[in-house]
C-alpha cells in the first residue's frame, strides 16, 4: 500500500469503508471543505475500480448545489486517486532502480567471476601444455633408456657369451697344454734313455777298440 497523499499525520479512510457506509453520500456532500475526501487512502485496485463505478446521488434532477458538491468530493477522490498512481508508480520506478543496479552489479561480478575463471582456465591450459611437454620429454627419455638398456643387455649377453668361449678356451688350451707336456715329459724320457744308451755304446765301443787293440 502507498503512502499518504497528503499529510501523513491525517486518519486516512479506505474508499470502501468510505463509500460502503449508510451515509457515504452525506459524507460525500461534507467533503465539499475539504474534511472528508482528505482522509480516503486507496490500497487496492479494487478502490480504484470503485471510485470509476460511483454514481452522482441526489435527490432531485434540480439539486446543482448536491450534484456540485458531488463533483467536488469526486475530482478530490480522483486527485487522491492519481497521487496513489504516481506514487506506486514512483514505488515500482524506484523498485525497478533497485533491481536495475542489483542487475548491474551482478553482472558486472559474473563479469569479474567469468574473467577470473577465463585466466584460471588459460593458466591451467598452460600447466598443461607445460605437463604435456614434460611427459612428452619423459617418454622420450624413457625411450631412449629402453634402447639403451638393450643394448646394455644384448652387450652383456655378448660379452657373457665370449666370456663363456673364453673360459671353454682356455679349458681346452688347458687340457692341451696338459697334453703337450705329458708328451714333452715321454719325450724328455725318451731322449735321456736314448742317450744312456748312446752313452753305453760309446763305452762298449771304447770297451771294444781297446780289446781289438790288445789283440
Amino acid at each position: 500500500m502507498v503512502g499518504p497523499a497528503t499529510d501523513p499525520r491525517t486518519t486516512r479512510s479506505v474508499l470502501s469503508s468510505v463509500n460502503g457506509g449508510p451515509n457515504s453520500g452525506d459524507q460525500a456532500a461534507a467533503g465539499s471543505d475539504g474534511g472528508s475526501a482528505s482522509g480516503i487512502e486507496f490500497s487496492s485496485r479494487e478502490d480504484v475500480e470503485r471510485l470509476l463505478a460511483e454514481k452522482m446521488k441526489v435527490k432531485t434532477k434540480n439539486d446543482f448545489k448536491g450534484k456540485s458538491e458531488q463533483m467536488i468530493e469526486y475530482i478530490k477522490k480522483f486527485r487522491i486517486c492519481i497521487r496513489w498512481y504516481m506514487e506506486l508508480e514512483d514505488g515500482y520506478l524506484a523498485e525497478q532502480g533497485k533491481l536495475r543496479n542489483m542487475l548491474e552489479s551482478e553482472e558486472k561480478r559474473h563479469r569479474e567471476i567469468e574473467s577470473r575463471m577465463r585466466a584460471e582456465i588459460d593458466e591451467l591450459d598452460a600447466t598443461i601444455r607445460e605437463l604435456q611437454d614434460q611427459n612428452s620429454s619423459l617418454q622420450e627419455n624413457l625411450v631412449n633408456e629402453e634402447t639403451e638398456k638393450l643394448v646394455a643387455i644384448k652387450s652383456y649377453e655378448n660379452e657373457r657369451q665370449t666370456r663363456v668361449a673364453v673360459e671353454n678356451s682356455q679349458d681346452a688350451l688347458s687340457l692341451d697344454l696338459q697334453r703337450v707336456n705329458q708328451e714333452n715329459k715321454r719325450l724328455s724320457d725318451q731322449l735321456k734313455l736314448l742317450q744312456e744308451t748312446n752313452r753305453r755304446l760309446q763305452e762298449y765301443n771304447t770297451s771294444l777298440q781297446q780289446y781289438n787293440s790288445n789283440l
